[in-house]
Parts: C-alpha cells; sequence; structure tokens
C-alpha cells in the first residue's frame, strides 16, 4: 500500500485526472493505493505537488498501546510497591501513565520524506523500537526535530544512562562552582 499526499490541489482536480478516493487531511488530500495502481497514479499526478510514500511510514492509532506492551516501567521495586513510574527519554523526568506522551524517536514527518530515515525504520514509523516515552514539554520541544533530539533520545531509553549522568552532572557543577568562588 503505498499513500500519495497532493497540495495545493482539489477533489474535482484529482478527479479530472482520474484520480479516485481522495481524504481531506489537514492541508492535503491523501490517496491511498495498492502496490499495482501506485505507479499509474505517480503518472497520473505529474505536475501535482505531492510526495509518495510506503503506508508502513504513516502514523497508526494504536502505537500508545504498542508502546505500553513493550515496554514496562522502572521494574526496580522502591520499598514493598512496585515502581509504576516510566522516564522521558529527553530529560529524564519521571511520569505516571497518564502524564506520558509517546513520541516517535524519528518522526513521522521525517520518516514519509527522507530515505535515510526511512532505512533506520524496516519495519515502519510504529515499531516498538521507534517509540519512546516523553514528557508533554520535550515532546512539543522536539516536534518533527532529529539531530541532538534523536542521540539524546537513544540514550535516554537506557536506566544506566541516568544512573551515570545525574551523578556527573553534580560533580561538575560542584567543580565549577568551586573554581568560581576560588576566582572570586
Amino acid at each position: 500500500m503505498y499513500c500519495f499526499e497532493f497540495y495545493n490541489c482539489t477533489k474535482a482536480q484529482l478527479e479530472k485526472r482520474k484520480i479516485y478516493g481522495a481524504i481531506e487531511e489537514n492541508s492535503y488530500l491523501k490517496v491511498v493505493t495498492s502496490s499495482n495502481d501506485s505507479h499509474a497514479t505517480y503518472k497520473k499526478a505529474k505536475g501535482l505537488r505531492f510526495i509518495c510514500y510506503d503506508k508502513k511510514y504513516d502514523r497508526n492509532t494504536s502505537y500508545r498501546q504498542t508502546y505500553f506492551r513493550y515496554n514496562l516501567p522502572n521494574a526496580h521495586p522502591i520499598g514493598k510497591k512496585r515502581n509504576t513510574l516510566w522516564r522521558c527519554c529527553y530529560c529524564g523526568k519521571k511520569l505516571k501513565k497518564r502524564e506520558i506522551e509517546v513520541d516517535h524517536l524519528i518522526p513521522v514527518y521525517k520518516a514519509k520524506r527522507q530515505r535515510h530515515w526511512q532505512k533506520k525504520l524496516p519495519n515502519g514509523v510504529n515499531d516498538k523500537t521507534n517509540l519512546v516515552a516523553a514528557c508533554r514539554h520535550c515532546n512539543r520541544m522536539k516536534s518533527s526535530k532529529t539531530g541532538l533530539w534523536y542521540v539524546r533520545g537513544l540514550l535516554g531509553q537506557h536506566q544506566l544512562y541516568w544512573k551515570i549522568i545525574y551523578p556527573l552532572t553534580l560533580v561538575i557543577t560542584t567543580i565549577l562552582l568551586g573554581v568560581i568562588i576560588y576566582y572570586l
């Protein structure tokens, strides 16, 4: 299955070119075709502004359930209670289940448009390896960016990272404060 997203055109313009089944989404028209029809649709769309991508790079409705199925909360018990908190992979903030925003580490926007990111996602954008927990603030800040956010997301998924980074930050801050006080 392939998706075509048409920009700056109307359903009537598509139907004139014999492209049927357009669904309005946000600021574009979306047409989903089978593998056999994708080449014909591509030829008919010549001259229109559009992008074409495999359906597995489109957001689905069940990615949140997929994340919680494969990612249990921090498994270390606190006292006699089991810890039911997740951690934002970008800032380390501990989150309850209702506070989590499940984020695509490689954004859907980038996966649709860039082959480089598609190669990193052979199973599609909603694969369990591409889903991470994020707090509301970090998810809004990241948006459809990659770069440093991608690296922070990869590292932040591991508990060991947070066990090392917090004490390391404390040591560096103490040293810097000592240097500042010494020279004042």
